[in-house]
């Protein structure tokens, strides 16, 4: 889920910006606005002192999604900008943008700052994070699995034999889980039991709607 975290300005000046705001579709591409779309940010006038480094434009991108010591996706997200940020020799003004930027959900434009070569860099290494992001994550189908079971298992008019039947099922897949390299590969395997599920259980009270 993600965790949107307003963030203090690192730095004493702060851009005014006539930036349009997008309904952007994933939270990595939220701080640049690259995925529909940026702003314009004018009127900003940056001391050199000011100027934060990769390290720090990295660190406040990992506090944006909510802190990097729990969770795998923010530090890959702040490896990320860190790598391309250094490697990439971002701009004054890029850095002190992607800082300025308060929450995920109120992109800055920060694309603009970039050159058509670091915004394709960018959005490589973005995707390979997103991509393993999904691969970590149960489908959510695995989780209305989980719901289907719970509610057979209160059904009265379904052997109690077969409630536990299904829970221990359920039960020993589930222990596969953590194992499993790509979670992706789980979403076929839970869709199909619920199938099954929901045949085995049809004379329970709103099976139809499982």
């Amino acid at each position: 889920m993600l965790r949107n975290k307003r963030h203090r300005h690192l730095y004493g000046s702060r851009c005014r910006n006539s930036e349009q705001h997008y309904p952007i579709a994933t939270r990595v591409h939220r701080i640049l606005g690259v995925a529909l779309g940026f702003g314009t940010v004018v009127g900003c006038e940056t001391r050199p002192a000011d100027v934060p480094s990769c390290a720090i434009v990295a660190d406040h991108v990992g506090d944006l999604f909510g802190g990097t010591a729990h969770d795998a996706f923010a530090r890959e997200t702040r490896d990320v900008f860190a790598a391309r940020c250094t490697e990439d020799r971002w701009t004054d003004e890029a850095r002190s943008c992607v800082v300025a930027t308060d929450a995920l959900t109120d992109p800055r434009g920060c694309k603009q700052h970039l050159t058509a070569a670091q915004v394709d860099a960018l959005d490589r290494a973005l995707a390979q994070a997103e991509d393993r992001e999904q691969a970590r994550t149960i489908p959510a189908v695995c989780a209305r699995y989980e719901a289907v079971v719970a509610i057979v298992g209160r059904c009265a008019s379904f052997p109690a034999a077969a409630r536990e039947d299904l829970a221990q099922k359920l039960a020993a897949f589930k222990a596969t889980w953590a194992a499993t390299p790509d979670k992706r590969t789980l979403e076929p395997i839970c869709a199909s039991a619920i199938g099954a599920v929901k045949l085995a259980a049809a004379g329970c009270p709103g099976a139809a709607k499982w």
